[in-house]
């Protein structure tokens, strides 16, 4: 019972801000318009410093486990090689095509991330176990971008590629986090305060955001598109990479990592994104709502498995 109330501790909050949200576009408070502003206040600025936070505030020492960097980059390139060469055969329609590439391997890492983690081991843990998925959310965020210009048809270089991503707002607060690490000085409690605040913002905001987004009349025509997405991004890759994970002996922050970067939800970013290239981005809305609604299960059954367990 005690294990079945933390890994409940653990989700409740989440559920609860979704409702939040879902009520609040019920009874009017909230419209496409705000909604719209609130998820680009999101992305843009309250998650990119909130990563920020994190990652600095984190022991670069302790924190960052090669073995585990190793594993989750070359988890995010097999995964991306494998969807790249499996979904052109099977969606005809190429605006679709990098939406259902990208769909299961770049996660909600960070939005869902950093509330799970503190769940489970607090606050102070975040930091450390942000910094070693930095790089998987780096290298997610590269292969996402490679997908769409590949179908998209525009012949682009690696070196382009990466320069694109590294402009990405989330990117740079990450890799801030981490190169200022290295200062011979750590910054004032005066500028990292108000950091943190306006960090500390993000998670709610995105939760009631992902709320007010949420609707019972998905498309119909893109059914099995949302359908498969869901499952190879709460399924599929969770047994694939936590399995693989607890072979090669990751443990507590770990393989809670495992957990945020292969089991939470498609990236609430992942929208913005696709609709910038011009892809089809009302099929990414329906699958980031029908992932993080499910999500909400499958996340429980996971904390609950390995806290009872003991691998927490």
């Amino acid at each position: 019972m005690e294990f079945f109330l933390n890994a409940l501790n653990v989700v409740m909050p989440l559920f609860i801000m979704i409702l939040v949200g879902w009520l609040m576009r019920r009874v009017g408070l909230i419209d496409d318009t705000l909604n719209s502003g609130i998820n680009k206040l999101v992305v843009k600025v309250f998650l990119p410093l909130m990563l920020f936070y994190s990652t600095y505030t984190g022991d670069l020492r302790s924190g960052l486990n090669v073995k585990f960097v190793i594993f989750a980059v070359a988890a995010m390139f097999f995964m991306h090689t494998v969807m790249m060469l499996i979904v052109p055969k099977l969606v005809q329609d190429e605006r679709k095509r990098s939406v259902m590439v990208m769909s299961v391997y770049r996660a909600n890492t960070a939005i869902y991330g950093i509330p799970v983690i503190a769940g489970i081991y607090g606050d102070d843990a975040t930091g450390n176990v942000m910094l070693m998925l930095s790089f998987a959310i780096l290298a997610g965020n590269f292969l996402a971008v490679f997908a769409i210009e590949t179908f998209s048809g525009k012949k682009t270089s690696a070196g382009k590629t990466l320069v694109n991503c590294l402009k990405t707002p989330i990117i740079i607060g990450l890799m801030l986090g981490v190169l200022l690490q290295f200062l011979p000085f750590r910054l004032p409690e005066l500028i990292l305060s108000p950091i943190k605040s306006i960090g500390n913002v993000t998670t709610p905001l995105a939760f009631i955001s992902l709320g007010a987004n949420f609707t019972l009349a998905a498309s119909y025509k893109n059914r099995k598109y949302i359908f498969w997405s869901v499952l190879g991004k709460l399924v599929i890759s969770p047994l694939i990479w936590v399995s693989i994970g607890l072979a090669l002996g990751f443990r507590r922050y770990e393989l809670c990592a495992i957990i945020c970067a292969f089991s939470t939800p498609t990236a609430v970013s992942s929208y913005a994104m696709v609709a910038g290239y011009g892809d089809d981005s009302e099929l990414m809305g329906e699958i980031i709502v029908f992932s993080t609604a499910f999500s909400l299960i499958t996340l429980f059954i996971q904390v609950f498995t390995f806290m009872s367990l003991g691998l927490f």
